[in-house]
């Protein structure tokens, strides 16, 4: 295994180095070379890891990275944006199945309360970064 490059501890953590690791390993020929590509243009992988004016996850990898599939560029948010990765997976169902696979259904309290009973409860179950306000 390729040794951990010391200059990329800012944005990079060695378990993240381990998938990039991983996914060089995984017979995709895109990946080829990933961790010497990576120890090879720290800067570019810096810029883009520590970008957050991107308005698409899916854009502005370096080298000819950006010319990956949509599940592919999410296995390099995973990689360099894990933060990121549930708004990435948001997008790429967005892209891949349409909007209306994305979005959740706006729930009414009047009309969850009248399908419910004492044997019908009703439960939310609310995943991190959800805003049950709305």
């Amino acid at each position: 295994m390729p040794e951990y490059p010391p200059q990329a501890e800012d944005f990079l953590t060695p378990l993240a180095w381990d998938l990039a690791y991983c996914l060089e390993h995984s017979g995709k020929p895109q990946f080829d070379k990933l961790t010497s590509q990576i120890s090879s243009n720290i800067g570019d992988f810096r810029h883009y890891a520590m970008d957050e004016s991107q308005k698409s996850y899916f854009t502005g990898l370096p080298l000819k990275l950006d010319e990956l599939d949509n599940f592919s560029k999410m296995l390099m948010i995973k990689i360099f944006k894990p933060q990121k990765i549930i708004y990435a997976a948001q997008e790429f169902v967005k892209e891949e199945l349409g909007a209306v696979y994305a979005e959740a259904p706006i729930a009414k309290m009047d009309t969850l309360f009248a399908d419910s009973s004492s044997k019908t409860p009703i439960i939310f179950v609310l995943s991190q970064g959800a805003d049950p306000t709305d």
